[in-house]
């Protein structure tokens, strides 16, 4: 039987990280209620993880397609701050790279 691409057992009672307040948006983007703090996917070929929520920031990582990553805050209507479960490497993916379905 193959691994899963993520599991849940991995993952302890951890708090789930906040932004500092200075990355709140007053734009409310269209995530659904709930969908901060749950699990969502690429559905690109593979997207990139940047340090900042812009694509002139650095590279942090990458996700390829189908990959589960935890959304942890909706930072505008454009992107959103994840964290990779497993590394725990934490950035930031454009928002229509990501899909609350799993694919």
């Amino acid at each position: 039987m193959a691994e899963p691409i993520f599991s849940l057992a991995s993952v302890g009672n951890e708090a789930v990280p906040t932004a500092p307040a200075a990355q709140e948006a007053a734009v409310t983007p269209e995530v659904p209620d709930g969908g901060e703090g749950t699990i969502w996917y690429v559905n690109a070929s593979s997207v990139n993880v940047r340090a900042e929520p812009t694509t002139d920031a650095e590279i942090v990582g990458r996700l390829g397609n189908g990959e589960a990553t935890l959304m942890v805050q909706a930072v505008d209507s454009d992107w959103a701050r994840i964290v990779i479960q497993g590394d725990g490497v934490e950035g930031f993916v454009a928002l229509r790279y990501l899909s609350a379905e799993a694919p």
